[in-house]
């Protein structure tokens, strides 16, 4: 199954989940009906924007690439802010924002569509990441991912 590793950009793949899950959406729901969704919907929604956002800055600041299917152009390995908690602040991000969405439809089966998102982000898009930046940055990668999670 490496022939589909690092082909689906993750912008791509967030997109589809979203998609998918709203497509999934049969009831007719209000979030306005139950604050505890709207509560939730808004604080994971703003949690997970506030990480994706970040990494992306970070990112820039550090004037590096953020070509998620060319990881090996990587100029630089970005281990500050956001990213001394997380590897992947930016799928953290995204996640959360799905789990949000999951939440606003008031699906479960939308809501089951977040670990097969997380599965296949990890398998076909983060390990070979970090292979390509293995082979990129050596020690200095394997330390920094002894210090810091994959996700958080």
């Amino acid at each position: 199954m490496r022939f589909l590793e690092l082909k689906i950009p993750p912008p791509i793949l967030v997109i589809s989940t979203a998609t998918i899950m709203s497509g999934m959406w049969y009831c007719q729901f209000c979030p306005l009906s139950n604050p505890l969704h709207l509560l939730v919907t808004i604080i994971c929604g703003t949690v997970g924007f506030v990480f994706w956002i970040t990494g992306m800055i970070q990112f820039g600041k550090s004037g590096t690439t953020i070509a998620t299917t060319h990881p090996e152009k990587a100029s630089l390995l970005v281990n500050t802010g956001i990213y001394r908690y997380s590897r992947n602040p930016m799928y953290v991000g995204v996640s959360l924002f799905l789990f949000a969405l999951g939440i606003f439809l008031d699906d479960g089966l939308a809501l089951l569509m977040i670990p097969l998102f997380v599965v296949y982000l990890t398998y076909f898009q983060i390990i070979p990441e970090e292979r390509a930046l293995e082979k990129r940055f050596g020690d200095e990668y394997h330390e920094y991912k002894k210090s810091v999670r994959r996700w958080i």
